[in-house]
């Protein structure tokens, strides 16, 4: 990625100085951006992105020079740029302390000598690019750690949580629900009827109808629920807070009524169903994997029992593996 243009701000209230300025500056790859005084100097300086250096004029009406140095090193999204004063003030010893105190890098005396200006400002555009080009790796470093992140944690076709994500999540649910004293439901979900998509209109149909119920499932539940793609065509949704039963069964209709309505594919429908198992913590266990195990042997019920319903997870229902 490239770096973008350096600007330089020149501040100066006399218009002439401000073209020789920029008639040195031609031959540089930067954006020149002039203010006429300090009030326009710092509104430049707050709004430009890539300014890489000021060369501000002492003596100027209103405010001068030196208290636009100092206003930009109080701000801390301007301290780090260089100020080089363009000066026809004597330069004693109380000027330039003056000027050092006041935040400048450097002095240039009127009349400018363009080969030391010239000399000056190349050191502080090479700066810039150095620190513009560290920034940017930063970000791109930075950027990339956030999407591996999210992708070890991520599904790559549905973009739910994934199953490494589910166990972290589920952990603290579980925590927060033990100190609560709450209860946390557990929705093991299979598709019913998906494998005849794939067998009969392909993967990619499949992937479609993946992705759609995925958004739909989202659609139903709150935001502070955990939906994750377990694999396959299974789903795991935790409900934490989930106190009123009728509230609940309201919950559970509305998801197999959203999934269950036709999807959309290559001018055909597909119509699938879904079986859900649920467990409830800590009526039916209190470890992640013995919840799960009883809300899928509660799904398999489910479907066995003709698909597209809920099963609450009975202790006493012994069933026989089963796969459609």
């Amino acid at each position: 990625m490239p770096i973008n243009v350096p600007e330089i701000l020149i501040v100066d209230d006399v218009a002439a100085n401000r073209i020789a300025l920029r008639k040195i500056l031609r031959d540089y790859d930067v954006e020149l951006v002039e203010a006429d005084s300090g009030v326009e100097a710092l509104k430049n300086a707050v709004n430009l992105k890539n300014l890489a250096l000021i060369l501000l004029d002492v003596q100027m009406p209103g405010m001068d020079g030196y208290e636009v140095a100092e206003i930009l090193r109080e701000e801390e999204h301007t301290n780090h740029i260089p100020i080089i004063f363009i000066t026809a003030v004597h330069r004693d010893e109380s000027h330039v302390l003056k000027g050092y105190s006041s935040g400048a890098v450097d002095y240039i005396p009127k009349p400018i000598d363009p080969d030391i200006l010239r000399s000056k400002i190349s050191i502080f555009l090479k700066l810039w690019r150095m620190r513009a080009s560290l920034q940017q790796e930063i970000e791109r470093r930075v950027e990339a750690e956030e999407k591996s992140y999210h992708l070890a944690r991520h599904d790559e076709l549905t973009n739910l949580h994934n199953r490494r994500a589910l166990m972290e999540l589920f952990a603290g649910e579980l925590n927060r629900a033990s100190r609560t004293n709450t209860v946390l439901k557990v929705l093991m979900i299979d598709l019913d009827g998906f494998k005849a998509v794939n067998d009969n209109l392909g993967h990619e149909a499949g992937d479609v109808t993946l992705i759609e119920v995925s958004s739909r499932l989202s659609t139903v539940i709150r935001n502070y629920d955990t939906l994750a793609r377990a694999g396959g065509d299974e789903f795991v949704i935790l409900m934490a807070d989930m106190h009123d039963p009728q509230i609940f069964e309201k919950k559970i209709q509305d998801l197999i009524a959203k999934v269950s309505a036709p999807i959309e594919f290559n001018n055909q429908r597909i119509q699938i169903g879904l079986s859900i198992g649920i467990a409830e913590y800590p009526r039916d266990g209190s470890e992640i994997n013995e919840l799960l195990s009883h809300a899928d042997k509660a799904m398999y019920g489910a479907k066995r029992s003709g698909g597209n319903r809920m099963q609450q997870h009975d202790p006493h229902l012994s069933l026989d593996s089963f796969e459609e």
